[in-house]
């Protein structure tokens, strides 16, 4: 029942994340504007203020068009701790949304922080008085409905991205936060609009994006060699959650809620709109769940993980990742997945470069004949469909305030359609014969 157009990857569904460096190193969504305007007011002229207890701080001015004194909008601060930079500012973009953008080499954290000042200025002082990066990013992420700040953290070789709307005039009205955290060789973008929040981490070489605008929520979690989007409009919340190479991509609009796992390479996807709701879950499988106008829809598809064991010094096995081979995993999927360090764990190996002669390998082989299940829900409906076991599929459309579910096992398939009788004013044939 679905068609290409759900297989497209999770990179694409971004909608501009790639490996260009078109924004001066910092990978992103094309609707998050240009990062390369990050490092207003940083550029030339910076010089040391003052240090104290191994903090240091610089900063740099930019003066405005009508060449006013600068001001704390108008200029970017920095304070380093060790391998931890914080860059803060006040200033929007011409777009008039707040920017933040941060990349890490080697073993640094670059954390930017941009926002209405006296959220900047909280932050900073935090931070400057010992309080942990992550504890103030769950502050923002979760707790806080008053912060108006784009926060976009890189550690370890990666990329992030956020930006918040800061057009809010009504105090009454709850602010707009986005915080991007990547870590690890991963990319993370987030954006938020009026009284939004997004939220997205993405580690382990992995790519997260969450999207949010009118009211909503947005959230995406990415780990382990993973691709996870989230995007939700007009009262609406959104999250996608992915792992060990699996792809998870949610839409959610007008007042629907959307949520998508996906882990053990499988694909998940889910899409509600109008007042409906749409889970898809997805193990070593494929998933799809779409629900509109006041509808319910689950889909869910999994099969068992399944071990097989070699000898090194035989087959060809010589090492963990000649067995990881074996077992049908590429070479991509073993470095994004870490597969070689969690396979000595299992194994209980030392040193996972260090095998014998004779030894046994517990391998996990990749999945196969991967299960689907899809459930679309429409007009008030609930559908459901599960599908467990290689080579499973399971499939229901449901219309017209109907439910329905529909259960496959291994090797099995059914796809059904379920409504309620359309009955007509017209007499029936049958009294004319």
């Amino acid at each position: 029942m679905a068609d290409g157009y759900y297989g497209v990857s999770a990179v694409n569904r971004l909608g501009g994340v790639s490996g260009t460096d078109e924004l001066g190193g910092v990978s992103g969504l094309e609707n998050l504007g240009a990062a390369a305007n990050r490092t207003a007011g940083r550029a030339g002229g910076s010089y040391n203020v003052d240090a104290m207890d191994g903090v240091h701080f610089s900063s740099s001015y930019q003066p405005s068009p009508q060449g006013l004194n600068a001001t704390f909008g108008e200029m970017w601060q920095a304070i380093t701790r060790g391998d931890h930079t914080y860059y803060f500012s006040s200033n929007p973009d011409a777009a008039g949304r707040y920017q933040a953008a941060a990349e890490a080499k080697a073993n640094e954290t670059v954390a930017s922080f941009n926002g209405d000042i006296e959220d900047v200025r909280e932050i900073r002082d935090r931070l400057l008085k010992g309080e942990s990066l992550d504890s103030v990013l769950n502050d923002v992420k979760e707790k806080r409905s008053d912060l108006n700040v784009a926060a976009a953290v890189a550690r370890n070789k990666s990329n992030a991205n956020a930006s918040v709307n800061n057009d809010i005039v009504d105090p009454n009205i709850k602010e707009a936060s986005a915080v991007a955290d990547a870590r690890d060789g991963s990319t993370a973008n987030a954006s938020a609009g009026k009284e939004s929040r997004a939220a997205a981490v993405a580690t382990d070489n992995s790519v997260a994006g969450a999207t949010s605008d009118q009211n909503s929520d947005a959230g995406s979690v990415a780990r382990k060699g993973s691709q996870a989007v989230s995007s939700a409009f007009e009262q609406s919340l959104g999250f996608a959650k992915a792992k060990d190479g699996s792809e998870a991509t949610v839409s959610a609009s007008n007042g629907a809620t959307a949520e998508a796992d996906a882990d053990h390479s499988g694909v998940s996807r889910s899409e509600a709109r109008n007042d409906a709701r749409a889970m898809s879950r997805a193990r070593a499988g494929d998933a799809h769940a779409e629900a509109t106008d006041g509808s319910m829809a689950q889909a869910e598809s999994s099969q068992k993980n399944k071990y097989q064991d070699f000898k090194v010094g035989k087959d060809d096995v010589n090492t963990v990742w000649g067995a990881l081979k074996k077992a049908g995993w590429s070479d991509e999927e073993i470095v994004k997945q870490n597969l070689v360090d969690k396979t000595a764990h299992e194994n209980k190996l030392k040193d996972p470069g260090v095998v014998h002669a004779g030894q046994k390998l517990h391998i996990e082989q990749k999945p196969q004949n991967r299960p689907d299940a899809e459930a679309i829900g429409r007009n008030r409906s609930e559908a459901d469909a599960k599908a467990r076991g290689s080579d499973a599929h399971s499939g229901i459309l449901a219309d017209d305030g109907a439910a329905g579910s529909v259960h496959t096992g291994p090797h099995e398939s059914k796809d059904i359609k379920v409504a309620p009788q359309k009955t007509g004013s017209l007499p029936n044939p049958e009294t004319y014969v």
